[in-house]
This record gives C-alpha cells, structure tokens and sequence, in this order.
C-alpha cells in the first residue's frame, strides 16, 4: 500500500490547513491592536479576522460601525450543505471596551464539484453592527467552537465628533402614498439617532390641502420604522379622501447638535374609509393538524396585513403540549410574518398547541377578533440501531465508490480532504470492509488506477470495475487560487480472489465524465450525460450507446433487470428528463415529464424491483420532494414528504421493502420511505456517522453500511 502524506489523520491535516490560513488576513497594515492581555491571538485551530474597516485604528463620527470579516470552521463539528451558517458548528460574537457586546450575523458559501452543487464549505463569513462610545472603542471579536477552538482579532475604533447632520432614510406613508387609512400615523425614520431634545412640536407637522395644521403628539421609536424614527399620532383621525402635507423640521437635531440642513417634505391621501378590518391568519407552519414535524421545527405565522411588532411576544404567541408552555422566543420575519423558536427543540410523538392571542394588533390598532390556535405534532422517534465501523486512517474520501461483493464491502479513491486540493489529496488506494468481523484489509495497489475522485465502480459478481474521474490540480494557489481539472478516461478491474488489478481498454470508452454505471449481469454500461457506453469485460471492449432524444445531465441510473433508467436534468430547458435503454433492441424511449419530480442535481434514484423512486436534490438547503416511475405505464406518481427532511447529496439504498435515504445536506439524519403505505420512517441517530455530501452507503441484504471516507456505521433497520 502506498504510504504518503495523506494517510495523516484529517486533524492533523487541518490544523496545518488552518495553521495556513492564520498567516492571512488582518485588520490593515497600519497599527494593529492586540487582543486583550488575558487571551491569545487564537486557541487549536480557532481563528477568526476582521477585514472590514480595512484600517486599523479606524475613526468614524458615526455612533456604531460596522465590522465584517472571516472565520474558521469547527474541524469536528462542521457539516455540509444545510444552507445555514450553522454548518460552520463556530460561533462569532463581540465586546467592547467602552461597554457592551453581542453576537455577530454569519453567512457561508459552499464549494462546487463540476458545477453540479456544493461539496463542502468554501468560505465562513460575519457581520455585525457595534455601538460606538465617543472617543477610543477597542472591539474585540471572538470565535469559538464546543471542543475549545477560540479564535480573537481586535481593532480600535475612534468615535470622533460628529459633524454630519442627520438625513431622512425613509417616511410613512410613503410620499404620494394613496388610500392611507384615516387612523393611520405618520412617521419619518433618520439616518442616525436623534437628540430627544430637539423634538418639538415642530419637528413634525402635517397640513390638510387648506392649510389647517393638524393636531397630535410626537412620539420617538416607531416599532416598524425602527429606533431612529419619530411617529406623530393624530388626535381624532384623518379626514376621508383627503390630501396631506408633512413636513419633518429642521429643528430636528442629532446627538451631537447637527441639524437637518432642509425640511423633509411629503403627501399622501387618504382613502374612503377607516381600517377597522381586524387582521387574519393566513398561513401557519408546520400546517394545521399535521404529524409531520420534526422535534427541530419552528413554528411561524403570516396575518393578511402588516402587524403591529410590539404586539407580537411571548405573551401574545405561544406554543404548549397541551398542559406546559414551551420556553422558546418570538421574533418577526417581515412586517406581517412572525416565528416562534422553542428553546432547546420539541419532544418526539407530542401533540402541541400553537396559539396567538387576540391582543396581537395591526398598524391601525385593530386586534384579531379572537384566539386563533392550530396544532401539530411531531414524528415518532428514530428506529433501527447503529454501530459505528472499525477506524480506517487514509481510506476512501470524498468521491470515493463503494460496491458490496455479497459478504464485503469495497471503498476505493476520492479525495482525503472536502475541498479542492493539490493532486497529492487524491487517493488511489482502495480497503475491503468485512461487516462480520468489522475489519479492514487494504486492496493491493500494484496495477491500480491513478488516483482520482468522481469515478464510478461496479461489482460484476467476482471483480470491480472502476472507470472515469478525474482530480483538481491548483496552477495557482492565489486567493482564490487557479484550480484545473484533469479528467481521468481509463479505468482498471480488480480480482477479488487473487488482489490484483489488471487494465481495460480505452478504444471507444467515453470521453466525458462518467455520471453513472450499472451492472447488467454481463457489461458495465456507462453514462456521461450526453452518450453512454456499453464494457465487455469478456472481450475487454467498448460499444457505443445510440444517442436519447437528448442529452440527460447530472444523472443517475437504476438497471431494472432487462433495462436502463437514466434520470437527471435537461440540457434545453429547466426541469428534469430522461429516458429508459432497451438493450435488447439497442434503442431509447423518452420518460413522460408529467407529475416528474423537478429538482436536479444531487437527487437519489432507487430500483424496488418494480418502480424507480427519486428523491430529493438541490433547493434551499435540500428538497423534500420526490416521484415514482411506473415503467409499465411509462407514468408518474408523487410521494409524500410527511416525516421527510429536505435533503441533495444524500445516499439511498433498497432495502427490498423500503428506500433508506442518509446524510448528505440533512447531515447525520435519515428516514426510510415505504411505497406500499406511502409512509416515512424516522432513523435513529444514536451512534450514527456524520455523512456529509461525499459518502457512499451499500445495502448488505440486511444491513446499510454508510461510509464518510475516516468514519463510518452499520444501520440495521
């Protein structure tokens, strides 16, 4: 077996990575502030960078600055492709010598193989506005982790006095605004804080179409316009149909004395009748009566007209089980969508009670006509067990294959690291899996293939035969650094009883990469997402596919037994296509669009024996929607995703009664889909391994084993 740098554990290769990444970045290249004298610059693999002011000190006469930078992300604790910064398993906060500290907003992007969705993730990002003291603001910004991994970066911000007088960022009503309530108020939102000083009976003013000056109160910090706004309240109401003038005065002040430099001026017109509709409900989630949740839902609420955000607390929406509060915090999504978030998650098999209380209240002030309630309840808890697989340093990583042999499994190439690499992180080495005595032996290497990632692999019966891939080779690692891929067009067969490789023939093998293979009992056919190809191990021989309708990309394929179903996305059009290959008749016959699932790139495909199931993809995070394929009637049906997560990336197998789908951008989850009752199953997730995009998993006939490319598990339903 080859021994080189990569057979290292992933932690210790991270650390170096990180180690790396340390010596980038900074806060400018004028002075630079340390970090408090009572922590280090970083701890393990923490860091943590603030790029933006790029000056360090930085003065500004605003009264908070905002900061923005980059992150580490937890080498243990990370997962893939959830579309939240919580992949990053880091939180990002900040302190103030002057007084005062909080959390900071993270954002992430995701890295991408071939285009075809993210592998891993690229980059860690935050964001966050500081209050500002006037004089000397020492900002210091912190990342953490569980296991200890702390990151600290400070820079000096210098409140100067302000010489910027104070501007209108906004108004209510707009200007030219019609059909205004007529027991509407009018407010007028400022670029920074004002001086409650200055805040006369002048500073807002608002006069008919004749002149007549209204009367009311002014009062500071409108709930929907925010802290830096003034609202005058009518006394009475406006009169109906009826042009308005309003004036914000330049009386009004900052709080440092600068003054609007010119009155703000603005109209609108009244409608024919008072708001007095009390808002509704519109929507819920999770919906009402549903069973379907899961114990990390947040339940969320959208009214027919913006809301009155004050009103809307944990007083005003609450979640129960029917006897006990949930503890949880309420929060607004948009000016008529709210959330409730339970602290610490809901139980498994519980009915709740989401109910909101009529003392929620829209802009005008009307209240819901009563206690509005909905319920839901939450899915069982996981069945099945897991045990965790013997340890494998430098196996298989990402964009691996793995083929089960009847009593084994086999892991061969990929990549030991999840983003883009120099082409010393490919693997060309390949371990057997023996379930029974959960042990590993490595395959030989003399005559293997090069290594490679994104290849595809079949089991014949007796060998496995591994085709295609290719690897990233970094031209030039500048930030970001020039990655060129290299395609791999040939393959070799591996002879299980004698451990040995032998080559196969290159002569009209394709000369794309391969998306999928099948086994048919006698040839491996391959698919590239335009053409496909017939291997005869027999002959050593390639024979080339007649060309479908269209090209099918990004797709994966099932072998029925006596034929082929690809299935993947259009290269005309967006949406889905594919097409089933008779091999007895050499010929295609196009799949009916109708009712198909819509989502492409990183769906699964399963053959039950009878239909073929899709499932999942690409969206937001993950789908959580699918399809079956009836062959005999070449038609559609859907499947329900009550008690299915969203999920692309994922892995699934057939267990001769279920579709059992794992990991990927859900992470260390899974539900099991059974097509006779339309029915999902929860899996349990004790001892169960992470599995980001990038495993694979194999159905043992009474077993799944899922395998990451260091960890692993054995799921027994």
């Amino acid at each position: 077996m080859r021994t080189t740098w990569w057979t290292r554990p992933r932690s210790a290769i991270l650390s170096v990575l990180v180690a790396a990444l340390s010596a980038c970045g900074g806060g400018g290249d004028e002075e630079v502030v340390p970090p408090p004298q009572d922590h280090p610059a970083n701890i393990g693999a923490g860091r943590v960078r603030i790029e933006a002011p790029a000056q360090n000190p930085y003065a500004t006469d605003r009264d908070s600055v905002l900061l923005s930078g980059s992150a580490f992300v937890s080498p243990t604790h990370y997962r893939c492709c959830s579309g939240s910064a919580a992949d990053t398993a880091v939180s990002v906060g900040w302190s103030n010598s002057a007084g005062g500290g909080g959390s900071a907003s993270q954002s992430v992007r995701y890295c991408s193989f071939f285009g075809f969705g993210p592998v891993g993730l690229c980059e860690h990002t935050w964001s966050t506005w500081v209050p500002l003291a006037v004089g000397s603001n020492i900002i210091t910004i912190s990342a953490h982790d569980t296991d200890g991994n702390v990151g600290y970066d400070s820079i000096r911000v210098t409140r100067v006095p302000d010489t910027t007088p104070p501007s209108v960022s906004s108004t209510y009503p707009a200007d030219r605004a019609a059909n205004v309530p007529e027991n509407s108020y009018v407010g007028v939102a400022f670029s920074e804080s004002i001086d409650p000083a200055s805040v006369t009976p002048d500073a807002i003013t608002i006069v008919d179409r004749d002149g007549n000056r209204l009367p009311g109160t002014i009062a500071a910090d409108n709930p929907i316009l925010g802290a830096r706004s003034l609202q005058f309240v009518v006394a009475g109401s406006l009169a109906t149909n009826m042009l308005y003038t309003a004036t914000a005065g330049t009386g009004v002040r900052d709080e440092s004395g600068n003054a609007l430099q010119a009155p703000r001026v603005w109209s609108f017109t009244t409608g024919v009748a008072f708001d007095v509709a009390a808002p509704t409900v519109t929507a819920t989630t999770p919906p009402n009566a549903t069973s379907c949740a899961f114990t990390d839902t947040v339940a969320t609420v959208t009214f027919s007209e913006g809301i009155d955000a004050s009103t809307v607390n944990d007083q005003t929406f609450q979640l129960t089980d029917g006897v006990t509060p949930v503890s949880g915090s309420v929060s607004a999504l948009s000016q008529d969508t709210f959330r409730f978030s339970p602290h610490g998650g809901l139980r498994y098999a519980t009915s709740y009670l989401a109910t909101l209380a009529s003392g929620i209240k829209d802009l005008a002030g009307n209240p819901i006509a009563a206690n509005h309630t909905w319920i839901f309840s939450t899915v069982a808890a996981g069945t099945g067990r897991w045990r965790s697989t013997a340890a494998l340093t430098g196996a298989a990583g990402s964009g691996h294959t793995a083929v089960w042999t009847g009593t084994e499994m086999i892991v061969w190439g990929g990549n030991d690291i999840w983003w883009f690499s120099p082409d010393d992180g490919h693997v060309g080495d390949g371990y057997r899996y023996d379930p029974a005595t959960d042990a590993w032996a490595p395959l030989s290497d003399a005559g293997a293939p090069s290594a490679r990632r994104g290849h595809v692999a079949v089991w014949t019966g007796s060998e496995m035969i591994v085709w295609g891939g290719s690897i990233e080779l970094v031209s030039n690692p500048g930030n970001p650094p020039q990655v060129d891929t290299v395609l791999r067009l040939d393959g070799a067969r591996y002879h299980l009883a004698s451990d040995t490789w032998s080559p196969i023939s290159s002569v009209n093998a394709p000369i794309d990469p391969a998306t999928a293979a099948v086994w048919t009992g006698g040839e491996m056919i391959v698919w590239t997402g335009a053409a496909g190809a017939k291997y005869d191990p027999t002959t050593d021989s390639w024979r080339a596919l007649p060309a479908p309708q269209e090209p099918i990309l990004g797709a994966k394929a099932a072998w029925t037994g006596s034929k082929l179903i690809v299935w993947g996305s259009s290269a005309h059009a967006a949406g889905s296509t594919g097409a089933v290959y008779d091999p007895a008749t050499n010929s295609w016959q196009a799949i009916s669009n109708a009712n198909a699932p819509r989502r492409l790139g990183g769906q699964s495909v399963v053959w039950t024996g009878t239909e073929l199931i899709v499932w999942g993809g690409y969206g937001n995070g993950g789908v959580d929607s699918g399809a079956i394929y009836n062959l005999e009637a070449n038609a559609w049906r859907p499947l329900t995703n009550c008690g299915a997560s969203p999920r692309a990336e994922h892995t699934a197998v057939w267990s001769g009664a279920e579709m059992i789908v794992w990991g990927g951008s859900n992470a260390n989850t899974g539900q099991a889909y059974d097509p006779i009752t339309d029915t999902w199953r929860q899996l349990d997730v004790v001892n169960a391994p992470a599995a980001p995009g990038g495993h694979t998993a194999v159905w043992t006939g009474h077993a799944m084993i899922v395998w990451g490319g260091a960890t692993g598990g054995v799921y027994v339903p």
